[in-house]
């Protein structure tokens, strides 16, 4: 027997199964008080009928969990999880869109605990009413097409986008716009394009709490060819010309059209003008002239359709 216990080992097992009987005996004989900290308790609303029957919604929640100090005996402690304690705000004091500030209490069932502390007496609650918005949707093109070309027609699958979210949120919301590289193309583009939602200042908007109806769209592009041609004034007196020194402004103007109509022309003619032979002072005479353009022919600025024809006399 003496032998036995020079064991080392021997000592270190019955040590451990004296430890063993004596914490059984504190938990079991003395059950003492001890301190908690329940972790993670969500956060609910209570009194919500009319709250929900105003139309509003809640739309975020500062806390959404709590941790929970609790105190009672070891036995019903250890019993106790986040599910059994509900930590709740009244939200039938939030009557109309803002931000609230309302308490956080807390409730279980196990009356043998008490609750000694928790991380957030009080937390901000923000209600609104959801509405959802059809906004349009504006297709913005970067870069420039190959020389020769210009962009003819810009167009998208989709022309607006359903916004949903708070009304508070949507109301500062203005559109969305897709963009497209069109740097050195020269033949039609068709792709799919991320949408980018703006507010009314023009910057990308804030969705967190808003969501729409679609991420992407379908855009093309199509072009045409273009050049840039002199204007050539025509008169109905061809001895206009040697009588005069003429000058036009603008001097030439851009074409857009089929490629191979636009290859061809090489000069756009006005419509023949008449000089007014009864004006007084013919040394320096103005005139406003039309462009005659030939028929698939188009101007890419319309302001260029009226060109000034001047005409000095010569000395």
């Amino acid at each position: 027997m003496r032998k036995l216990f020079h064991n080392d080992t021997v000592l270190r097992v019955v040590s451990v199964l004296i430890s063993i009987l004596l914490w059984m005996y504190v938990v079991g004989v003395n059950n003492p008080t001890v301190s908690v900290v329940v972790k993670a308790v969500p956060v609910q609303f209570a009194n919500s009928a009319q709250f929900d029957a105003s139309g509003l919604k809640v739309i975020s929640v500062a806390n959404k969990t709590v941790d929970v100090k609790i105190e009672g005996r070891h036995f019903d402690v250890s019993k106790i999880s986040a599910n059994d304690i509900i930590a709740q705000v009244d939200v039938s004091k939030m009557t109309s869109p803002g931000n609230y500030e309302l308490d956080i209490s807390l409730v279980t069932e196990n009356n043998a605990v008490n609750f000694k502390n928790i991380t957030a007496n009080k937390t901000s609650v923000f209600a609104d009413y959801v509405v959802s918005v059809n906004k349009d949707i504006t297709v913005e093109t970067k870069g420039e097409p190959k020389e020769g070309f210009v962009v003819e027609k810009v167009s998208s699958q989709d022309k607006q986008v359903l916004v949903r979210g708070p009304k508070s949120i949507v109301d500062t919301i203005k559109g969305a716009t897709v963009s497209v590289d069109i740097d050195g193309a020269d033949g039609t583009i068709s792709k799919n394009c991320a949408l980018s939602v703006i507010d009314t200042s023009g910057r990308k908007a804030d969705l967190t709490f808003v969501t729409t109806n679609i991420t992407e769209t379908a855009v093309n592009v199509a072009f045409t060819h273009q050049k840039e041609v002199s204007i050539i004034p025509k008169f109905e007196d061809s001895s206009v010309n040697s009588k005069y020194n003429v000058s036009v402004n603008p001097a030439s103007v851009k074409i857009t059209g089929d490629a191979d109509i636009i290859k061809s022309i090489s000069q756009i003619d006005t419509e023949a003008l008449v000089l007014d032979t009864d004006n007084a002072d013919l040394k320096k005479v103005t005139l406003q002239a039309k462009l005659n353009l030939p028929q698939g022919v188009l101007a890419v600025d319309d302001k260029t359709l009226i060109c000034e024809v001047v005409l000095l006399l010569k000395e």
